[in-house]
């Protein structure tokens, strides 16, 4: 009996080539299952994002009602509306989206030194969303304590009238 060195040859390439087409098999499964991970990613990334324009969307709109509510002189209504405009810009994570309820509610602070009438029963949700701002830390703390020190009421007023307690 002779040593076949052709048949060892060939049964050693036989070998090594159904080690590379199982390596393929599995590289193929595995780009697939990658791809499908990859999908799931930017599925959920795009609907952060849609998730984000849309709260900035209200912030924009809460912002511009407030907006229009302060100059008709509606303070209370204005409050209310800056406010859920904040929350929404916090949501948003946009924080150019701050920017100009902030300043509203600043202004209507330094008017108000003593407090604004507030809508009853938001005070503990108007601490909760201003503590939430990721920006202007001091002067989240003034309003913090403003609207602290405001007056609930039953009733928003046209702040025409309103005069604050001494």
């Amino acid at each position: 009996m002779s040593f076949d060195y052709q048949g060892v040859l060939v049964g050693v390439l036989s070998l090594l080539v159904t080690v590379l087409v199982g390596f393929q098999i599995y590289n193929s499964v595995d780009v697939n299952r990658k791809m499908n991970e990859i999908e799931t990613v930017s599925r959920n990334i795009a609907r952060m994002e849609s998730s984000k324009s849309i709260h900035a969307t209200k912030s924009y709109m809460h912002t511009h009602e407030g907006i229009e509510n302060y100059r008709g002189h509606f303070v209370t209504i204005a409050i209310d509306e800056f406010m859920i405009a904040l929350q929404e810009g916090v949501l948003s994570e946009d924080n150019d989206m701050l920017e100009k309820p902030y300043y509203y509610l600043d202004t209507i602070m330094r008017e108000n030194k003593n407090g604004y009438p507030i809508l009853k029963g938001e005070k503990d949700k108007y601490i909760s969303i201003l503590s939430s701002v990721p920006i202007y830390k001091d002067g989240m703390g003034k309003l913090i304590r403003f609207i602290s020190i405001s007056e609930e009421t039953d009733y928003p007023n046209d702040g025409l009238n309103w005069k604050p307690k001494n």
